[in-house]
């Protein structure tokens, strides 16, 4: 039986990780060397990596990509939820890291942020095709309706007219 796969990953590594030649689409990791042990001592230092892949993967391709053991390496169902815990934004009696402590490929702080018309249509006059605009707007929050894929087709077809 094929191993199932998935497009979203989440590990734990105790090396700084080397990902920026893994083919995610989008990758981000952050360095935890703050977290609290119940009994009060620092957690060994670790760093939580997030991983958005285009294609599906299975777990095992995932782990030797990263060097690691499968059991480190998780299946993601929320993206947004992993990205809060990497800085523990959604663990409150955890330690907290800032935002500026997370090394991605993408804007981290503001990936799920909604966009306006005009921010669209702006990014519209800025792409220079459709490939390189429809990449930019997949990193952003945008409602997942066949109207809105329209939308965004008809507004790129009005700017190269």
């Amino acid at each position: 039986m094929a191993s199932r796969k998935y497009r979203n990953f989440s590990a734990v590594m105790y090396e700084q990780p080397n990902i920026k030649n893994i083919s995610a689409q989008r990758w981000a990791y952050i360095l935890h060397d703050r977290d609290i042990e119940r009994d009060g001592s620092t957690k060994k230092a670790h760093y939580h990596i997030l991983l958005e892949f285009v294609n599906p993967r299975s777990v095992s391709s995932v782990a030797k990509m990263l060097g690691i053991a499968e059991n480190m390496v998780e299946i993601v169902y929320s993206v947004e939820g992993s990205r809060l815990y990497l800085t523990h934004a959604n663990a409150p009696d955890k330690t907290q890291y800032d935002i500026s402590e997370v090394i991605a490929n993408y804007d981290v702080e503001n990936v799920d942020k909604p966009l306006s018309f005009l921010a669209i249509y702006d990014m519209v006059e800025k792409s220079e095709n459709f490939k390189e605009f429809i990449t930019e707007m997949s990193t952003y929050r945008i409602p997942q309706s066949l109207s809105t894929y329209n939308m965004l087709c008809g507004i790129w077809r009005n700017h190269c007219v």
